[in-house]
């Protein structure tokens, strides 16, 4: 088991060295510049690896020169999908004047597998996101409309190496320990995570209803917004039936909207007081933040 040493390490835990950090750092920073840049490295890159014509090259230079060239185009091409993705992402409804919308690259490292069920991102932006704050993606109703729909909640905010953005760490929907407030038809009660689910949608519990209310599959369900935490009016996700154990009796539940495991972006909606409030405290001396 684990154990924390006087200076607050892990015992156990290996230590990055400096090689590990620096491609940590590199990578924040990459993802953490904007689209425009990225084309731009991209066309930089391509260039640089046709170079000038070499009249004494192999015939399998000019190929590998295509090759790599029609790979940086393929990239250029990914990075603008992904501009016009951060488009689609700022113009998703959030409530107006409380919430401010800063987006997020998902890094490769994330591990949204039920046994661990934890995302790290990079916010974009040199604003601050607070802990505690939701964690949001646009997903298409049966409307087509998109809706800005429940991935998480901001659990862990780590500083970042000199010029590099924090790492946000994302609790997600797939955790057990996930919690979240709900309003439906009237009544409101509490989703708990149950660490399960169906066709890579989290499935979560119902709990604590305040009233008794007609539930029916197929229902959306969305955040009651008064915690503190979650805005009003974000989806959650349907009410679905779910066998609780092999031969027990059906139940309803609901299935998240979002599939935790394809996000590569997330719209994390800042509560402006709770960033002015945090901001205020780590000015004053012997405040801060929590850890």
């Amino acid at each position: 088991m684990r154990r924390a040493s006087p200076r607050g390490r892990i015992v156990g835990q290996p230590r990055c060295g400096p090689g590990i950090r620096a491609r940590h750092v590199a990578l924040a920073l990459l993802l953490a510049a904007p689209p425009a840049a990225r084309v731009g490295l991209h066309v930089a890159r391509a260039r640089q690896a046709a170079g000038p014509p070499d009249v004494t090259e192999a015939a399998s230079g000019p190929r590998a020169s295509s090759e790599a060239l029609l790979a940086e185009l393929a990239a250029a091409r990914e990075d603008l999908r992904r501009a016009r993705l951060d488009l689609d992402l700022r113009g998703a409804p959030l409530p107006q004047g409380r919430y401010e919308p800063v987006l997020a690259d998902v890094l490769p490292a994330s591990d949204p597998s039920p046994g661990r069920s934890l995302l790290w991102a990079v916010p974009r932006g040199p604003r601050p996101v607070p802990r505690d704050s939701a964690a949001t993606h646009p997903a298409v109703q049966e409307g087509g409309e998109p809706a800005p729909s429940l991935a998480g909640r901001v659990v862990r905010v780590h500083p970042g190496l000199g010029p590099a953005p924090p790492i946000l760490g994302v609790q997600t929907l797939l955790d057990p320990g996930f919690r979240v407030r709900f309003r439906h038809a009237g009544a409101s009660g509490v989703l708990w995570g149950t660490g399960q689910a169906a066709e890579g949608h989290a499935l979560l519990e119902l709990r604590h209803l305040t009233a008794e209310v007609d539930l029916k599959e197929g229902d959306p369900v969305f955040t009651e917004g008064q915690d503190g935490v979650y805005p009003p009016r974000l989806l959650v996700g349907s009410l679905v039936r779910r066998k609780a154990g092999a031969a027990g009796p059906e139940r309803l539940a609901v299935r998240a909207a979002l599939r935790v495991e394809d996000l590569t972006r997330l719209v994390i909606p800042v509560d402006l007081a709770a960033r002015a409030t945090a901001e205020l405290s780590s000015t004053v001396p012997g405040k801060g933040t929590r850890p």
